[in-house]
């Protein structure tokens, strides 16, 4: 939640929108061999004991890595 705005990151290449049409998002994204969802998951540092809003910035900075890391491939996109 970057800005006080729902966010993800995503592929530049990806045209589903994230919120919008998950499955066919999901698909694409796997079948490219992005597998961002797990590379995320690999990145984050979080617990159940974190609260919501400490949960929230733990993805923002997630996301901010990836960008460091391969901000040539992913962008940060939020929800309308």
């Amino acid at each position: 939640m970057i800005n006080d705005k729902e966010c993800f990151i995503t592929t530049k290449d990806n045209p589903f929108d994230y919120f919008k049409q998950f499955d066919q998002w999901i698909d694409y994204d796997q079948i490219m061999g992005y597998h961002t969802l797990e590379l995320v998951a690999r990145t984050i540092l979080t617990s159940d004991e974190l609260s919501e809003s400490d949960q929230k910035k733990a993805f923002d900075e997630a996301f901010k890595k990836i960008i460091e890391w391969h901000g040539d491939l992913y962008k940060i996109i939020y929800k309308n």
